[in-house]
Formats: structure tokens, sequence, C-alpha cells
């Protein structure tokens, strides 16, 4: 076949291709990429976390098995969009801090568009939960983890780990264990 008439061959080949691209209405995801479905997240067993006041979620014996200070003490906000915390700490300078707050979001939400760019999704205490950082939480040291405790609304757990432990153990660990032992204080959601 002469150059001019492979030349053509191949011309009008990109052509169709191009006319059935259009044709189709761009309903083909470009390549790579796979459409994405909405999450389906469901609450299985509702709580009412703001049914209990922050300080009263965790237990005084859960707590000194962390070798935090109890009772925690209220603090200002810990996340964006949610009113104050209760916060626990052990008593050293550079110590294990945890934070309780509750907000009135869908974990749905966080399933559907992960709001930062490290995303984890978890289940605690048969819910959905999800860890949601700027970066792994190892590296960091801190670890945000939130749980579905209704379809609208979520019990999210803070812990920052003394910097002798960051890298060394997992924040997130003790963000679940502890937001299970809160959960045990939670009553049915109405």
């Amino acid at each position: 076949m002469s150059g001019f008439k492979r030349g053509s061959v191949l011309g009008a080949g990109l052509a169709l291709t191009s006319l059935l691209a259009a044709c189709s209405g761009g309903a083909e995801p470009p390549a790579g990429e796979t459409p994405q479905e909405q999450p389906k997240v469901a609450v299985n067993n509702p709580k009412d976390a703001s049914a209990v006041p922050l300080c009263s979620l965790l237990s005084d014996d859960f707590a000194r098995s962390l070798e935090l200070q109890t009772p925690g003490e209220h603090v200002p906000q810990m996340v964006s969009g949610a009113g104050e915390a209760c916060e626990w700490r052990s008593d050293e300078a550079d110590s294990l801090s945890v934070s309780l707050s509750v907000l009135d979001r869908k974990i749905a939400d966080y399933y559907a568009k992960p709001p930062f760019p490290y995303f984890s999704e978890r289940s605690v205490a048969g819910n959905p939960a999800a860890v949601t950082l700027d970066s792994d939480p190892m590296q960091l040291g801190i670890c945000d983890l939130y749980l579905g405790t209704q379809e609208n609304q979520m019990l999210v757990s803070q812990v920052i780990l003394p910097s002798t432990d960051k890298g060394k153990k997992d924040p997130c660990q003790v963000a679940q264990q502890t937001l299970e032992a809160a959960v045990t204080t939670l009553p049915p959601a109405k």
C-alpha cells in the first residue's frame, strides 16, 4: 500500500472513531477512569451521641487504662463545624491526648467525597467510620476518626500521640478503642 493510501485509511479510521465518540454523547469515561457509584453507607445501630454529656462519654476506668487523667476537660472545637470537645490527657508535658466531639453531619458524605487526601474506611461497633487526614496518621502521630452514630450525626475521636510514639504506635487504633468505649455509653436514637 502506498503512503498516501495508508495515511487515508488511518485518517478515515480516526475520523470514524471521533464520530462514534461524539454520537455516544461522551458517556464513556476517559481511558483509565471508571465511573464512581454513590457509596451506600448505613448506620445499622443508631445511637444519640448528643444525649450524653461529652465528658461522660468515656468512663474513668477506660481513661485510666490509657493513663489519661480524669475527668476529661471541656475544650473549644477540635474539628471544623463541631461544638466543644472533651479532652483527656496524660500528665506529662509531651503527652497522649484523646478528644471526643459530636458533629451534625452525614458519614455518607465522607465516603462519597473524602474531605482530605488521606481516607480510610473503618467499622466501629458495627457502624461506618472513616479516618480523614492530610497524610498518613502513623507519620503524623494524629488520627481523626469519624463514626456514624445516626444518619445525620457523627462522634469524632481525635488522638494525638506523644512525639516519642510518632511512627511507632498507631493513633487510629487508640481512636477506635476510644469510640468503641464511648458507644457503650450512648442511648439508642429516637
